[in-house]
């Protein structure tokens, strides 16, 4: 594309401006064809900077790389579907064929002294 350098102010071409023995269609035409050409005037004056941006956020979006998790966050993924471990495990329950975690029900802190006779814990 070829870079023709604009100027900052618009200037109507000769032959569009309004004159006095111009009738009232000829002045709306004419403004009309006015309005037009401001307007792509100023998308023009735009444009520069807009490709400018443009080109910086595709630069710095090309220089990212994607950061692999490490070993510590991954996890196998398991299918829901897969085969249980067990013949009593049921195909889509996870965890199927493990039993529920045992608690010991947890008591008063008596247990913490080591000294009876102390205060001290």
């Amino acid at each position: 594309m070829r870079m023709v350098k604009l100027p900052k102010l618009f200037a109507a071409p000769e032959y569009l401006l309004v004159k006095e023995g111009d009738s009232d269609e000829t002045r709306k035409k004419k403004k009309k064809k006015i309005k037009a050409l401001k307007a792509k005037h100023t998308i023009l004056l735009g444009e520069p900077v807009r490709n400018n941006r443009k080109n910086n956020w595709l630069k710095f979006n090309d220089g990212k790389k994607k950061k692999k998790k490490s070993q510590r966050y991954r996890r196998e993924k398991r299918s829901i579907f897969a085969s249980p471990d067990s013949v009593e495990g049921k195909v889509g329950v996870t965890n199927s064929g493990h039993t529920m975690t045992n608690y010991i029900p947890q008591d008063k802190h008596h247990g913490l002294r080591k000294d009876p006779n102390s205060n001290i814990f």
